[in-house]
């Protein structure tokens, strides 16, 4: 396990960058692991040391600003000023780089190095960032890739330093991974390359529903593995709960079930939502107790997926209406919160939905939401989304890391985070 301390901190970083301290410019080896061009970073460090021969010169720099004409020179950067920042401002302005970028300062200088170190720049950077979370998706052969809506592009997440490549994600919270392998849960953190094996579970189930939040403030996460031992879903939900701080399970109140739910639970307000086809099942995490919400009154001829989502604190179900076993509408249902009542939020657009139906025949799609856009994952190859403030549709350019989507796989909500602490 890890502690909290300047060692741990510096073990985290280094195998989320392959490398170690000796690493760093001027020692032979190279960080080859960090896919960063050698012959840029020597460019860019030649171009520092001419930097600071010009400064020593006093020599200021002109900018340009075409205002009649003329050239108005800046005054001069003076570097015992620009130099010496204090190590909160530094911290402060670094803080607000993307999490690669923050990694990659660990090559640049000792002083870089000693800021990626420090816990409070990664707190810092953790607040800015607490709304761009990323969405988590599962390759065809069990790569593990991730969309930045911000920087609108892909990364890949490579999960080879786990023990084994037969697990798959089934939550997330505050920057680690649930993984199930069989009966086994396996938590970890990608960046970091940690990870623990959690001890086992009482009870087994072949489809459990998985849900896992954190505490932002104390760190503490819990696993939530809830599930029936009958074959036709018509006993009791039987639920067990895993502590980061007790590093146990324990067994809480069961509740009656009639139908299978979806098996990834959704955290909103306190609460894990996984839905049926008939009800919705809400499991409240400070009384740990399950109770059922009835889902939007659809008519016959309506499908509604037995899905739920949740952007910016709100819950949202899909309605698919079909006709000759084609998909004739798409609509979107969200839950009031004061009244608990399903209105239609919004329709997919004909022209989107016709694109849809030429690239999914009469398969249907698996959707997820979180911040402010709801992602449908269309015949497990293009990704679909929907902006809830700004009430636009667009197709997410395609992954180049992976040829298509795991079959059985939900998007998940994923925060990037190396000081998270399995």
């Amino acid at each position: 396990m890890n502690s909290g301390g300047l060692s741990s901190w510096k073990d985290a970083v280094d195998r989320a960058l392959g490398c170690s301290s000796r690493d760093l410019p001027g020692h032979p080896k190279d960080c080859n692991n960090i896919r960063t061009d050698s012959t840029t970073v020597e460019r860019n460090t030649n171009n520092a040391k001419m930097e600071r021969r010009r400064s020593k010169k006093q020599l200021s720099i002109e900018i340009e600003q075409k205002q009649g004409g003329t050239t108005h020179p800046a005054a001069p950067m003076d570097p015992q000023i620009w130099g010496n920042l204090p190590f909160h401002l530094l911290e402060s302005i670094l803080a607000w780089l993307p999490v690669s970028s923050l990694l990659k300062l660990r090559c640049v200088c000792k002083s870089f190095n000693n800021i990626v170190y420090s816990p409070s720049l990664w707190e810092t950077s953790r607040r800015i960032r607490s709304s761009t979370a990323w969405y988590l998706f599962r390759g065809e052969g069990r790569e593990c890739v991730a969309f930045n809506p911000q920087a609108d592009s892909w990364c890949n997440l490579p999960l080879g330093f786990l023990p084994s490549s037969k697990g798959r994600v089934v939550a997330t919270a505050g920057g680690l991974l649930c993984m199930r392998q069989g009966e086994k849960m396996i938590i970890c953190n990608p960046l970091s390359k940690t990870w623990v094996e959690l001890p086992p579970k009482r009870n087994t189930w072949k489809f459990p529903i998985v849900g896992m939040v954190m505490d932002t403030k104390t760190k503490e996460y819990k696993v939530v593995v809830a599930g029936s031992n009958s074959a036709s879903w018509g006993k009791n939900l039987v639920t067990e709960v895993y502590s980061s701080l007790t590093r146990a399970w324990k067994v809480v109140e069961s509740h009656p079930v009639q139908h299978l739910y979806q098996t990834s639970a959704i955290h909103c307000n306190g609460y894990l939502y996984s839905a049926g086809f008939d009800a919705i099942l809400a499991y409240d995490l400070q009384q740990e107790k399950w109770r059922e919400l009835k889902g939007p009154a659809l008519q016959n001829t309506q499908l509604m997926l037995p899905q739920i989502c949740e952007c910016n604190g709100c819950l949202l179900m899909v309605e698919v209406v079909s006709e000759h076993f084609l998909m004739s509408r798409v609509s979107i249902w969200a839950l009031r919160q004061f009244d608990n009542q399903w209105f239609k939020l919004t329709s997919m657009p004909h022209k989107i939905l016709e694109e849809v139906i030429s690239i999914s025949g009469t398969r249907l799609f698996t959707y997820f939401g979180h911040g402010d856009l709801i992602c449908f994952t269309i015949a497990r190859r293009r990704v679909l989304v929907y902006s809830m403030s700004r009430r636009m549709w667009r197709w997410l350019p395609r992954c180049p890391f992976v040829q298509g989507f795991a079959r059985r796989f939900t998007t998940l909500a994923y925060e990037p985070r190396v000081e998270a602490m399995i």
